[in-house]
């Protein structure tokens, strides 16, 4: 027992291990914040339209939900109750739709289920096998608890945010392993086992407090991140949804379990304690086997990759379905073990993949636990982890470049790796979920311009004069049938349907007057063609976002490189090394060099990173046409200080971006040398750097005017360039000569 505390001590000491427990936390966070329900509507949406439905009697809650779908694909809406666009409120109000045609159809789904029980008296058991007699018969037996259970139309957002965040589990155990890397990595890297060879005892107690440790940092994790995401759910979507039956949340509909929604939630919590152990005890198995540092990362990657492969490459009528659902990365998500009803076909014999699931935990987790223990016990794995060399021969030179050394002290003595690994999933995440809130008439918008876009000539002139000629003689034939009603020339049924059609001929018409401003825009400004902007504007931040978009990413690349060069840099100070590497000549001038070229090769690479998902989305969404015309062309773009070629400024923005880049690096070099300890100079630098760039993302604009956000987003500094910028940049410069003054200082 005192092993075991003294395990657990060195992981609450270990300043590295609540460091990256409190980024992954924030990232893990943050990205569920983030994440919309839909691609065209948020969790305020959907909260404000399922607020209105809850108030209302169960009777007319479908009528609701119907008639108001209805409307919006007859297009009889005149304004947008929940959303800011067609399209929002249509996919908001489809999945609300099926959500309630979920629920009203549920006793139709069991009296189905009964139906085959009494089908099955005369023909189910003709012309099939053994295991699919016994698999109707259990599948009957199954659902026969079912029929008292009354679903309710419910909060279903705010449950699955809780419970189905793939992103939790890959921080999550990039976090396990993180820990595992300080409680056995490390010491097998320094070749510190060998002092325990003496006794057997010695290295039992060790191994055995090592592994208590991991369970109870897997017990941890789940209750800290999974905790976090519940939080998280409640303020984004509103209470959870805690007394109503399962069958209520939507995807779980077909489960069989007679059980409340905080029963499974309860369930599920104990599931991913499990589960996460399991896999601690996996990771630190391979960490034991492993002869080099190389091998460890290979073989894990290589299990994830395997499992994930079998998992979406099997189809569910396969013969080799137990591949994919006896598999690390269903039983990872859990929710697929308790959502679907499905028996595997075990030597014939129907097993429900939840009892398998209990089954293989209960088996394999003390298995690996034991093994854990008794292979360390015994000797029989290597006591260090060695570097991985590429074709290494007997005789060889030691590799003496500092480069080297530095690239290996960061990227996996201090878990650099990682931490890219984790921001690259982060940023690309974000990106995919970013809410393009896209207005119905922005479909029609881009077909006019895919005929328009280009110089404006005599018969784009045509097209215009034919495309407003139409749109006059709708509205004349909709008052005409207004008069005639009145006149009682046509029935109430006939102006209806002249109204229908009317109305389906006019849905463009607010696409066509934003074809006519730029038309205009163009006949003043003879010399620049008709362009269509929509992805330039998305990507000059001048867009639906502003620049929310742009504060979000270079929020996450300015962290990430804080977390990562910080104690990079300082830990050469804090640790006293700095003397040893002194007594040298050119010792510390030499170190951090390497140090700063390494330093831009990887800052430039995750700015590459964070800014190329979102150029591609953009190109493939709206394309970027005309792109040498000036930018002086588009409309928006017109009142900015900056006349160039649409090119010449999207180069621009990344070269600011990437400037901006370098200076970071260069404020994390000396303030981290000016300080001489990580933790002081991590939170100078996120309070001077991250904060700002946080709190211009949720709209406090004054900020902008007194930080670094302008220069940061770049379209802000591009588009709105002001005497206030010199003052900011001016203020900046001084506060640079003056710490490059205490830098020199601080290294004479």
């Amino acid at each position: 027992m005192h092993i075991f505390f003294q395990e657990f001590h060195k992981i609450l000491r270990n300043k590295s291990c609540i460091l990256a427990l409190i980024i992954a936390l924030v990232i893990n966070i943050g990205l569920l914040a983030a994440t919309n329900p839909g691609e065209y509507y948020n969790a305020a949406n959907y909260q404000k339209a399922y607020h209105k439905i809850s108030t209302l009697n169960d009777d007319k809650k479908g009528t609701f939900i119907e008639e108001y779908y209805q409307s919006l694909i007859f297009n009889n809406i005149n304004e947008y109750k929940y959303t800011h666009s067609f399209m929002g409120e249509l996919e908001l109000f489809n999945n609300l739709n099926k959500q309630w045609n979920k629920i009203s159809s549920y006793p139709d789904f069991l009296a189905s289920i009964k139906q085959s029980s009494q089908d099955s008296q005369v023909a189910i058991f003709k012309n099939q096998s053994d295991f699919q007699k016994r698999n109707a018969n259990k599948t009957i037996k199954d659902y026969q608890g079912l029929d008292n259970v009354k679903l309710t139309f419910t909060n279903v957002n705010a449950f699955i945010d809780s419970i189905d965040f793939a992103p939790t589990d890959l921080i999550a155990l990039a976090f396990i392993f993180f820990i595992i890397s300080s409680l056995l990595i490390y010491e097998k890297e320094h070749q510190l086992f060998f002092l325990l060879k003496s006794t057997k005892k010695g290295r039992t107690g060790l191994i055995t407090a090592k592994t208590s440790v991991i369970l109870l940092m897997s017990l941890m994790t789940v209750l800290l991140f999974w905790g976090s995401n519940i939080f998280v759910s409640c303020i984004k979507n509103g209470s959870l949804p805690l007394s109503v039956s399962i069958q209520s949340i939507t995807s779980f509909t077909t489960s069989t379990l007679a059980i409340s929604t905080s029963q499974y939630l309860l369930l599920f919590l104990v599931s991913k304690i499990c589960i996460y152990s399991l896999i601690g005890m996996i990771f630190l198995f391979i960490a034991l086997m492993s002869k080099k540092t190389i091998e460890l990362y290979f073989l894990t990657i290589l299990l994830f990759g395997i499992s994930f492969t079998l998992y979406l490459t099997i189809p569910d009528n396969s013969t080799f379905t137990i591949l994919k659902y006896i598999n690390i990365i269903p039983y990872l998500l859990v929710n697929p073990i308790y959502q679907t009803y499905l028996n595997l076909n075990i030597i014939g014999y129907p097993i429900n993949t939840i009892t398998i699931f209990w089954i293989i935990i209960s088996i394999i987790l003390p298995f690996f636990t034991f093994l854990n223990i008794y292979v360390f016990s015994k000797d029989k794995t290597a006591d260090t982890l060695t570097s991985w060399h590429p074709k290494r021969k007997n005789n060889f030179k030691t590799n003496v470049s500092i480069f080297y050394h530095e690239c290996y002290k960061l990227l996996f003595l201090q878990k650099g790796l990682i931490i890219l690994i984790i921001f690259s999933i982060a940023t690309s995440w974000y990106t995919m979920n970013i809410n393009h809130d896209i207005f119905e008439d922005e479909y029609y918008y881009k077909n006019y311009m895919s005929v328009l876009n280009g110089p404006y000539d005599t018969k784009k002139q045509q097209i215009i004069e034919k495309e407003t000629k139409r749109f006059e003689e709708l509205h004349q034939k909709s008052n005409q049938a207004s008069l005639d009603l009145q006149s009682g020339k046509i029935s109430e049924n006939e102006k209806n349907a002249i109204d229908n059609y009317v109305s389906s001929q006019l849905l463009s018409e607010r696409a066509f007057q934003r074809v006519l401003e730029r038309v205009n825009y163009v006949l003043e400004n003879p010399d620049y063609p008709i362009i269509y902007e929509t992805g330039y504007l998305e990507l000059f931040g001048k867009g639906f976002d502003n620049y929310k978009t742009d504060f979000t990413l270079m929020l996450l690349l300015i962290l990430t490189l804080i977390i990562l060069f910080t104690p990079f840099i300082a830990s050469e100070y804090s640790s006293g090394m700095i003397k040893l590497i002194s007594v040298q000549k050119n010792g510390s001038k030499k170190l951090f060099k390497q140090k700063w070229k390494l330093c831009i090769l990887i800052s430039t690479l995750c700015t590459f990173i964070t800014y190329t998902p979102q150029l591609v989305y953009i190109i493939q969404k709206y394309g970027l046409s005309n792109i040498t015309v000036s930018n002086q062309a588009i409309l928006e773009l017109s009142n900015i200080a900056l006349h160039v070629p649409l090119i010449y400024q999207i180069i621009l923005l990344y070269l600011i971006r990437l400037f901006m880049i370098y200076i970071t690096i260069t404020l994390i070099f000396m303030i981290s040398q000016i300080v001489k300890n990580t933790y002081p100079a991590l939170f100078i630098l996120c309070a001077s750097l991250a904060f700002p760039l946080g709190i211009g993302i949720i709209d406090i604009s004054f900020i902008n005017k007194i930080s670094l956000n302008s220069f940061f987003s770049g379209n802000f500094i591009i588009n709105e360039f002001s005497v206030i910028h010199v003052i900011i940049l001016s203020i900046f410069i001084i506060i640079f000569i003056i710490l490059s003054k205490l830098k020199r200082g601080c290294n004479d």
